[in-house]
Formats: C-alpha cells, structure tokens, sequence
C-alpha cells in the first residue's frame, strides 16, 4: 500500500472519530439537557404539593445526570413529608456522597439518624455541619445535648450559648412585640409572637417559661406542661424545668388518671435530684407527694434526707408546692 493510500485511511479514521465523538457528546448534552428539563419541572411540581408527580420527574433526573445532588435532596424531602425517613436518608447519603459541602443536609441527616437514636452518626453530622457552618443555630443547640449525655457540661454550655446568641439576634424583633402584647394583656397574641421567637431561637429558656406561665393563666395546664417538656428536651440539665413540671403535674387538674401523673411529677423531681443532689427542696416536694400517695416510709425517708441538707447547706429558698 502506497504511503498516500495510508495517509488517505488516516485522515479518513479520524474524521469518522470526530463525527463520532461529535455525536456522543451531542447524545450527553442532550441528555443532561432532558436531566435538567426534569428536574426544574419536578422543582416546580414539589412546590406546588405535587409530590408523586415531582418523585417521578426527579428520579429521571437523577437518572439521567447522577450527579445531580439537588435531586437527590428534593427526593428526600418528599420522603420526609411521605412520613419515611429512613428512605429520605438513603436520598441524603447520597446527595452528600456526590457533594459533601452542605451543612443544611448533614444537619438534617443528624437529627434523622437521632430520631432512630444512632447517636454516633447524628453527632458525626452535627459536628460536619458546624464545620461548614459554624454559626448554625439548631446544629449548635443539639449538639449540646450530645454533650450533656457525654457528661462534658463546658462544651455543652458553650453550644448552646452559640445557639442562643445567634438566634437572639434574628428573633428579637418578635420578642419586643411579644412582651408588648403581653404587657397590653392580649395573651393570645403575646403566645403566638413568643412560639415565632423559639421557632427561630430554640435556645430560649425565658421564653419557654414565659409561653408556659400565660397557660397556666388561661388555666390551660396541659399546654403549659407541653412547653415544659419541649424546654426539658433542648436542654435536659436545666433543673428548674424538672421542678416547674413536678409542681404542675403534681397540683393541678388534668384529664385522665390521677396517678399517671403523680408518676410524672415523681419522675421529675428525681431527674432533678440526679442533676442537683443539693437541693433540700427537691426533697421536700417528693416527701410530700410520697405522704399524698400513702407511702409514709418513703415520705419520712425524703423529709430526713432534706433536713440532713438543710442543716448542711442552710439559706436554700424553697419551692412552693402546694397540695389539693
């Protein structure tokens, strides 16, 4: 074969290779084109609560560009909404395999892997999240709590305070509306100002307490008692919540079984006994309730231990507990 004839299939095999890799990567961009198509339409479809809809177009869409991490994210968050999260955390492994740096998802993906107490990975993502992101006030306020658990009160101390003072200054403007309304007396409206201000700082103690003492005005007990509860989960070392909720459980009216509370109240002011075994009044309280249920041995044993305290550790204030 004559060197022109070679140069001639050379030249002729390489255009044929570009024609080809023209075509391949016409057939991609289009791909990719149809991936995007699906996906800004099922964007649209989950905004508008068309969520079987959105499901469909965002599979395609990742289907066709598997590094489409926004995708993956949308498809968990109808998961989430479908009341299944342990497939909405398949969709947010995923999204993060593709794209680690999102503080949001690993936030997220830390209190689903908390909600199935695997408690390692949740702290895992907590402490990613404020990596990425340090300010973030819901990662700092439950990491705290994994440090509560670690018994390590500094660092617990030091999140939730981070959590605090930055969801201070975003829900401070509600705050001041809500003490207005509370001082003009519309309690109705202080309440649903103050629920704005722990929506956006969780980390609020006072504004728990403030949301709970207007219940208890209404003489709404169990909803005051759920404020309570909500305060006692973001921050389970808080004494003073354990001794509110025992002193309502304890003496006030709810409906249903009597002793189903009582046992609460007992259960609290225990919890309290765990976080301050100092505190005389504690005692006092679960004696009385002890006397209240019948059981005098134990009631005698509480009131001895308190005086034991008292002698101590004198000038205590004591907490009212008053029986009906």
């Amino acid at each position: 074969m004559s060197i022109h004839n070679l140069l001639f299939i050379l030249i002729f095999n390489i255009f044929l290779f570009n024609i080809y890799n023209n075509y391949v990567y016409a057939q991609k961009s289009e791909y990719f084109r149809k991936a995007d198509h699906y996906y800004r339409k099922g964007l649209l479809q989950f905004k508008h609560e068309m969520l079987d809809y959105s499901h469909l177009n965002m599979i395609k869409a990742l289907d066709r560009d598997p590094q489409l991490y926004q995708a993956a994210n949308i498809l968990a968050e109808i998961y989430l909404l479908k009341k299944n999260r342990r497939k909405a955390m398949e969709y947010f492994n995923l999204s993060l395999k593709i794209n680690n740096n999102q503080p949001e998802i690993h936030y997220k993906i830390g209190t689903l892997y908390e909600y199935f107490s695997e408690n390692d990975p949740a702290f895992m993502h907590y402490r990613e999240t404020l990596k990425l992101k340090p300010g973030h006030i819901f990662a700092n306020l439950n990491i705290s709590r994994f440090y509560i658990k670690m018994n390590d009160k500094k660092n617990a101390e030091k999140y939730f305070q981070i959590s605090y003072i930055k969801g201070r200054i975003k829900s401070e403007e509600f705050f001041d509306l809500a003490e207005k309304e509370r001082n003009r007396g519309n309690l109705k409206k202080a309440v649903s100002l103050y629920q704005k201000v722990i929506k956006i700082n969780p980390a609020s103690p006072d504004v728990y307490f403030k949301i709970s003492n207007i219940y208890r005005e209404l003489n709404n007990y169990p909803k005051a008692a759920y404020y309570l509860e909500k305060l006692k989960f973001i921050k389970p070392d808080y004494e003073k919540v354990y001794l509110y909720l025992a002193h309502i459980y304890f003496n006030k009216k709810f409906s249903g079984k009597r002793k189903y509370y009582i046992d609460k109240a007992i259960k609290n002011l225990e919890t309290a006994v765990k976080l301050n075994p100092k505190n005389l009044e504690t005692y006092y309280m679960l004696s009385r309730i002890y006397d209240y249920t019948g059981n005098a041995e134990k009631a005698e044993e509480l009131e001895k231990k308190a005086e034991y305290i008292e002698k101590e550790y004198n000038g205590i204030k004591k907490f009212p507990v008053k029986q009906k």
